[in-house]
C-alpha cells in the first residue's frame, strides 16, 4: 500500500495572477515551491456566484415569419424569472431596431414585402403577445389583435444563435403544422387557431397561437462543468456534444437560483491517480452544460468560458503526495515544514491541519519490524548470552 501525505489547496479567481476583470473567470496560479512527488488529486469543494446570464449573445434570437415578413427578434442578455421574461419580450416586440447592433433588444427586419402592417409585430396592430405563468409550464404566443386573430405565423429557431433551449422550442424538432403551404421542418413552429385561454381560464379569443412543446428553462442547463490544466493526463472526463474533454476535472449542479451561491462538497473524496509529478501552476475556467461558447459582455467577444460578471469563485483540491521520497524534499520530522514553505503560494491559502497524519520517517525502522529484547537471568539480573548456535532438532 502505498504511503500517501494529503495537502489541501484553496485556489481563489479574487486572488489569481492577474487583476484583469476577465481573469476572475480564467484564473491562473503559481504554486511555490510547488508540490512535489503528486501522485493524484481530487476536488473537495467548491463555490461560484450564480451570477452568470442564461441568455448572451451566442443564445438569444428567433425568428417570427407573418405574411411575407420576416423579422429577427433580440433578446435582451441576462437571466429571467416568468413575470420579467414576459415583460422583457413584450417590450422587445413592441421596438423594431434596424441600427448595427440590435442584439441589444428589440426586433430587426430580415425580409420585408414593403408593407408596413406588421412594422411592430408587439403593437396594437398585430400584437403578438408571450404568455407564460410560473417556471413549470410552458410559453404561448398569440395574436392579441382581434382583426387579425386569422392571420398566422410562423416561429424559426434555425439560426445557431437561437434561443430554443431557454422558451421551450428546440431547433432539431419540428413543429408539425404548415406555413403558407411549407410544412414545418426542424426548428420550425407554425401557429394554429384554436380558443386560448389566459392563465385565470379567461378567454382571449379564437385566435392564432403556438405553445411551446416544453417547458421554459430560465435557469439554463442544471449543471456546470469546472475545467482545469490539472486535469492533463487525467484517466477521466466527462462527454460534451458527444466529444470527450479530457479538461474536466468536476461537474456540478446548479442548486441554487439566480443571485445565489451554488456550492459543491465531495462526500466521498477519492484520490484520481497520475503519474508522479511536481505541481507548480494551476489554471480552471467554467462552462455551462453543453454550450461551448459565450458572451463575455463585450470585455472579450464570444469566448469558450462562462462569464461570472466579474465575480469570484473558490475551488478546494487535495493533492496526494507520494511519502516515499518526499524525504528528499526536505522534509522534516514533524512533518510542517512541507506545509509552511506551501502557504507561500500565489493566489492559493493552504489551510494548516495539526489533526493531518504525520509522515512515516524513512530513517527509522521498517514499519512491522521490531527488535527482541534480551532475557536477563532470574539470579543475577544480569542478560544472559545470546547463544552462538541453536541446537539441531532430533527425529524421534
Amino acid at each position: 500500500m502505498e504511503n500517501l501525505y494529503p495537502v489541501d489547496v484553496v485556489f481563489d479567481s479574487a486572488l489569481s495572477n492577474s487583476t484583469a476583470t476577465q481573469a476572475r473567470d480564467t484564473p491562473s496560479f503559481s504554486l511555490l515551491p510547488g508540490i512535489p512527488n503528486c501522485v493524484g488529486m481530487t476536488v473537495l469543494y467548491c463555490q461560484l456566484p450564480f451570477s452568470y446570464y442564461v441568455s448572451d449573445t451566442t443564445n438569444n434570437t428567433f425568428k417570427v415569419q407573418v405574411g411575407s415578413d420576416v423579422y429577427r427578434v433580440y433578446l435582451q442578455p441576462g437571466t429571467y424569472t416568468t413575470t420579467s421574461l414576459v415583460q422583457m419580450m413584450q417590450a422587445i416586440l413592441n421596438i423594431q431596431y434596424s441600427s448595427s447592433t440590435p442584439e441589444l433588444g428589440g426586433v430587426q427586419v430580415v425580409v420585408n414585402s414593403g408593407s408596413a402592417l406588421f412594422s411592430d409585430l408587439g403593437s396594437a396592430v398585430y400584437n403578438l403577445t408571450p404568455l407564460v405563468y410560473d417556471q413549470s409550464t410552458k410559453i404561448t404566443f398569440y395574436v392579441g389583435a382581434v382583426a387579425y386573430y386569422s392571420t398566422p405565423f410562423r416561429l424559426d429557431f434555425t439560426e445557431s444563435t437561437n434561443c430554443g433551449e431557454l422558451l421551450g422550442f428546440s431547433s432539431v424538432v419540428a413543429g408539425g403544422g404548415s406555413f403558407g403551404g411549407s410544412a414545418d421542418t426542424a426548428g420550425l413552429y407554425s401557429s394554429s387557431k384554436a380558443n386560448v385561454y389566459d392563465n385565470t381560464e379567461t378567454l382571449i379569443g379564437n385566435t392564432n397561437y403556438y405553445e411551446a412543446p416544453y417547458t421554459v428553462n430560465l435557469s439554463g442547463p442544471p449543471y456546470l462543468y469546472l475545467h482545469s490544466t490539472l486535469a492533463s493526463g487525467l484517466p477521466y472526463g466527462a462527454v460534451r456534444n458527444a466529444t470527450a474533454k479530457d479538461d474536466i476535472i468536476q461537474d456540478v449542479v446548479v442548486n441554487n437560483n439566480y443571485q445565489g451561491v451554488i456550492q459543491y462538497s465531495n462526500p466521498y473524496p477519492q484520490r484520481v491517480q497520475f503519474t508522479k509529478t511536481t505541481i507548480t501552476s494551476a489554471s480552471f475556467y467554467w462552462t455551462l452544460g453543453n454550450r461551448t461558447s459565450f458572451s463575455n459582455s463585450g470585455l472579450t467577444g464570444v469566448t469558450n468560458y462562462l462569464s461570472l460578471q466579474g465575480q469570484t469563485f473558490q475551488v478546494k483540491i487535495r493533492f496526494y503526495i507520494q511519502l516515499d521520497t518526499v524525504t528528499t524534499q526536505g522534509l522534516t520530522p514533524t512533518g510542517n515544514n512541507l506545509l509552511r514553505t506551501m502557504a507561500q503560494t500565489t493566489g492559493s491559502r493552504i489551510p494548516f491541519d495539526n489533526n493531518l497524519p504525520m509522515p512515516m520517517q524513512s530513517t527509522g525502522p521498517i514499519r512491522g519490524q521490531r527488535k527482541l529484547a534480551r532475557r536477563s537471568d532470574p539470579a543475577s539480573g544480569r542478560p544472559r548470552p545470546q547463544p552462538t548456535s541453536y541446537p539441531t532438532a532430533r527425529p524421534r
